[in-house]
C-alpha cells in the first residue's frame, strides 16, 4: 500500500515538477508526457477490442492523498551554471545534439528542418495553426505521433525517403493537406516518389484501393471506417496491392480465431493490427519480403509462442507484439535500429531477447513486465534507455550498461526486484526520476565519471541499497559514506536509501531536495550547524526516523520535507526559520507535539495536514496567515492558541479537528475561509471579532456540538456579515452579541 501511496505523489511530481540535480538550479522544468493511444477500430474489422496502455498498472494508488501535489521528484544543487540541454533554431527547439526536433513556436509558418536531424519528436508541431508548409531532409526515419496534429493550415509536406516509421494521429486535423492522388488513396512523398505513404482513401465508401507499388509506408488510420473495401484473399489473410503485387499489404485476417495464417511470399507490409486479437494463433512464419510490420501488428496474440523477424524487415511499429503472453524468446534482426515503444510490453513468459548492434535506442516501455526475462545485454550502439523500458522485469538479475548510453530515463528499471548490482558508465551524463525505484534486491551502485544532472528521487524503495560510490574523476559531485555531495562538500545530494545512520559533515550548507527521501531504515538524523536550508522532500517517507534536532542556523524548511515521517513524535523548530512550507510535516501521525518559534511568520498549506496524534499547538504572535488544509484532519488536536497577527485562516485549515472543543479567532482576522472548521464534531463554542466579514462556505459544516457563538460586534454588524452556505449549526446556534473576553 505504502508503494502504490509514494508513486501517486511521484506521479503528480512528474506532471507538475521535474526537476533535475545540475549545477545551480532551482526552477520546475516541464515536459510533455503524452500517452499512447491505440486506434481499436482500424477498418471495421474483426479486429476489434479494448487496447489500454496497460492491464496491469503499478502507479495505481488505492489511498487518499487529498490531492495534495509533491515536488519529490526532485533533487538539490550546486553551484554553478547548468549548460543548456537543447538547442533553438528559427522557432524550432532541439534535443543538445541537433537530432531531434522536439517543439516549434505556435506561430511559425513554414519551416525547413536541416540536416542531421533524424527523428521529429512526438507532438512537435501539435496545434500550430499557422504552419503553411514543412520540408523534411533526408537524415530523418521518424516521425513520432501527433507532430503535425492540429496544424489546419498545412497545405504541404515533403517526407523523405529515409522516413521508415510514422506514428499513430500525426497528420490529424490537417484538413488543408494537399495530397499525391492515385486510385483511390490520398498519399504523401516526394520529388523521387510521390506516393511514398498511403496516408488515407478518398472516402469511407470505396470498394477497392489499389496500393501504388512505390508506398513504403500505410498510415494506421489510412482504411478507417472502410467498410465496404473489397479485399485479395491469401489462405486466412485479406490484402490489398496492385496489378503486379495483389499481396502487397496484409491488412487484416478473415476472423480472430484462426489458428494459422501463411504470409504471401510477395508481401511487403503488415499492416496496423492485421493479427490484432488473434488468440489462438500459435506461430508466424514472417517471409523474407515483408519490410515493415506495423503498430499492434501482433498485440494480444496470447498463445503466440514463436515468431521469426527476417532481416529485410527495417521497421516495427509501436506495440507490436505487445500482450504477446505466450513469446518466449525473440531474435531482433540487425536490419532494426530502434526498439520502439511498448514493442514488447507484457510479455510474460519472455525469457531472453537478442538485441543487434544495429539498435541505438530502446523505446519506453518496450520491455515493461517481461517478468520472465533474465538477462539481456544492450549493445554499444544503444544511446539511450527510455522511460520504463525495463520497468517490472522481476526476473532480471543483472544488467549491463553498454559505455554508448548517455541518458537514462525515468523508470527505466523500476521494479526489477532481483536486480542486485548497477554499475553506470562514464557515458551516462543524465538519470531521471525512479530510474531503479523499487529494485528491492539491489545493494550496490557504481556511478560513473560523466553524470552531471538527475532528477531525484532515484532509488525509492531500493531498501537493501547500502553501496553507493560515484567516481573521484567526476567534476561535479563526489560520494563519501555511500552518499553523494557536490563537489565542493557544501550540497548533501543523496543517500543510500539502505543506510540506518548518516554523518552529515559540517562542509555541508544544504540538504537538497529529496536527499533522503524514502529511506526508510534511517531511525535519526543529526543537522550540523553549518546548514541552512533543508530542501523540498528532503526526509520525505523516513517512515523509522523518530527524531530530528533542526540548527538554529536553519532559516527555511522546504515543502513535504518531513512529509510521511510516520514515526517522527516531536521536532522542535528553532528561532531562525521564518516559514514552515506546504505539507512541510503532513501525514506525521505520531507526533504530538510540535514548537513554533516566534521568528515563523506564515504557515503553508497542508503543513500538519493528517498529524493525528497532535493534541496542541501554540501559533506565536508573528503568524500571519495559516495556510489551506494547515491542520487537516489533525483528528487529537484538542486546543489551538491563533494569535493577533493572524489576518486569515484558510480553506479547510481545520477540516476535521475532531477533538476541538472550542477556538477564538483574534481581532485581527477578517475572513474565514471555505470549509475552515468543517467536521470539527467536538467544538461546543466559537469566539468570532466584529473585524470578521466574510465567513467561507460549508466553515462550520457539521459542527454538530457547536451550541454558543460569542460575536464581538452588535447584532447589525452580524447581519452585515458574508456567510456562505452549509452553515446552519452556526446559524443556529446561540450568539451572544457584544461579547467581551
Amino acid at each position: 500500500m505504502k508503494r502504490f501511496f509514494i508513486l501517486l505523489t511521484m506521479t503528480l511530481a512528474i506532471m507538475f515538477s521535474c526537476q533535475p540535480v545540475t549545477e545551480d538550479t532551482d526552477s520546475n522544468n516541464s515536459g510533455n508526457n503524452t500517452t499512447q493511444e491505440g486506434d481499436n477500430n482500424q477498418t471495421g474489422d474483426n479486429n476489434t477490442g479494448n487496447n489500454t496502455n496497460s492491464d496491469s498498472n503499478t502507479n495505481q494508488n488505492n489511498g487518499n492523498d487529498n490531492n495534495q501535489e509533491e515536488n519529490n521528484n526532485t533533487g538539490s544543487n550546486t553551484g554553478g551554471n547548468q549548460e543548456s540541454d537543447t538547442v533553438v533554431l528559427n522557432g524550432c527547439t532541439y534535443t543538445k545534439d541537433m537530432k531531434t526536433l522536439l517543439s516549434a513556436n505556435e506561430d511559425i509558418t513554414n519551416v525547413v528542418i536541416p540536416e542531421g536531424v533524424t527523428s521529429i519528436g512526438i507532438g512537435a508541431f501539435y496545434l500550430c495553426r499557422n504552419l503553411t508548409s514543412v520540408t523534411i531532409p533526408d537524415s530523418v526515419t521518424s516521425i513520432g505521433r501527433r507532430a503535425f496534429e492540429g496544424c489546419s493550415s498545412l497545405t504541404s509536406v515533403t517526407i523523405p525517403n529515409s522516413v521508415i516509421s510514422i506514428d499513430v494521429e500525426v497528420f490529424q486535423d490537417c484538413n488543408s493537406l494537399e495530397y499525391n492522388e492515385y486510385d483511390n488513396g490520398l498519399y504523401l512523398g516526394n520529388a523521387d516518389n510521390p506516393y511514398l505513404v498511403l496516408v488515407k482513401t478518398k472516402n469511407i465508401s470505396i470498394t477497392s484501393c489499389e496500393i501504388n507499388s512505390k508506398t513504403k509506408i500505410i498510415y494506421s488510420k489510412a482504411f478507417y471506417d472502410c467498410y465496404s473495401l473489397e479485399y485479395n484473399e491469401y489462405d486466412n489473410g485479406l490484402y490489398l496491392g496492385n496489378a503486379d503485387n495483389p499481396y502487397l499489404v496484409l491488412v487484416k485476417t478473415k476472423n480472430i480465431s484462426i489458428t494459422s495464417c501463411e504470409i504471401n511470399s510477395k508481401t511487403k507490409i503488415i499492416y496496423s493490427k492485421a493479427f490484432y486479437n488473434c488468440r489462438n494463433l500459435t506461430s508466424i512464419t514472417i517471409p523474407n519480403s515483408v519490410t515493415s510490420i506495423d503498430s499492434s501488428a501482433f498485440e494480444d496474440c496470447r498463445s503466440l509462442a514463436s515468431v521469426t523477424i527476417p532481416n529485410s524487415v527495417t521497421s516495427i511499429g509501436i506495440e507490436v507484439f505487445r500482450y504477446c503472453y505466450s513469446l518466449t524468446s525473440i531474435t531482433i534482426p540487425d536490419s532494426i535500429t530502434s526498439i520502439v515503444d511498448f514493442a514488447f510490453y507484457d510479455c510474460r513468459n519472455l525469457t531472453s531477447v537478442t538485441i543487434p548492434d544495429s539498435v541505438t535506442s530502446i523505446g519506453e516501455n518496450a520491455f515493461e513486465g517481461c517478468e520472465s526475462l533474465t538477462n539481456v545485454t544492450i549493445p554499444n550502439s544503444v544511446t539511450s534507455i527510455d522511460s520504463s523500458a525495463f520497468e517490472r522485469c522481476e526476473s532480471l538479475t543483472s544488467i549491463t550498461i553498454p559505455d554508448s548510453v548517455t541518458s537514462i530515463d525515468s523508470s527505466a528499471f523500476e521494479g526489477c526486484e532481483s536486480l542486485t548490482s548497477v554499475t553506470i558508465p562514464d557515458s551516462v551524463t543524465s538519470i531521471d526520476s525512479s530510474a531503479f525505484a523499487y529494485c528491492k534486491s539491489l545493494t550496490s551502485v557504481t556511478i560513473g565519471s560523466g553524470l552531471s544532472s538527475f532528477n531525484l528521487p532515484i532509488f525509492t524503495g531500493c531498501k537493501s541499497l547500502t553501496t553507493l560510490t560515484i567516481s573521484n574523476s567526476n567534476s561535479r559531485f563526489k560520494s563519501n559514506g555511500n552518499c553523494i555531495y557536490s563537489k565542493d562538500g557544501t550540497n548533501f545530494i543523496l543517500c543510500a536509501n539502505g543506510l540506518t545512520e548518516v554523518t552529515i559533515p559540517d562542509s555541508v550548507t544544504s540538504i537538497g531536495k529529496s536527499a533522503f527521501y524514502d529511506c526508510d531504515n534511517l531511525t535519526s538524523i543529526t543537522i550540523p550547524d553549518s546548514v541552512t536550508s533543508i530542501g523540498k522532500s528532503a526526509f520525505a517517507y523516513c517512515e523509522s526516523l523518530t527524531s530530528v534536532t533542526i540548527p538554529d542556523s536553519v532559516t527555511s524548511i522546504g515543502e513535504n520535507a518531513f512529509r510521511v515521517c510516520s514515526s517522527l513524535t516531536s521536532v522542535t523548530i528553532p528561532d531562525s526559520v521564518t516559514s514552515i512550507d506546504s505539507s512541510a510535516f503532513a501525514y506525521c501521525k505520531s507526533l504530538t507535539s510540535v514548537t513554533i518559534p516566534g521568528s515563523v511568520t506564515s504557515i503553508g498549506n497542508y503543513a500538519f495536514e493528517n498529524c493525528s496524534s497532535l493534541e496542541s499547538v501554540i501559533i506565536p504572535d508573528g503568524v500571519t496567515s495559516i495556510g489551506d488544509n494547515a491542520f487537516y484532519y489533525c483528528s487529537s488536536l484538542e486546543n489551538v492558541t491563533i494569535p493577533d497577527s493572524v489576518t486569515s485562516i484558510g480553506k479547510s485549515a481545520f477540516y476535521d479537528c475532531k477533538s476541538l472543543t472550542s477556538v477564538t479567532i483574534p481581532d485581527s482576522v477578517t475572513s474565514i475561509g471555505k470549509s475552515a472548521f468543517e467536521n470539527c464534531e467536538s467544538l461546543t463554542s466559537v469566539t468570532i471579532p466584529d473585524s470578521v466579514t466574510s465567513i467561507g462556505n460549508y466553515a462550520f459544516e457539521n459542527c454538530s456540538s457547536l451550541t454558543t457563538v460569542n460575536y464581538k460586534g452588535s447584532q447589525e454588524q452580524w447581519k452585515q456579515i458574508s456567510i456562505g452556505s452549509s452553515n446552519s449549526y452556526l446559524t443556529g446556534a446561540t450568539i451572544n452579541y457584544e461579547y467581551s473576553e
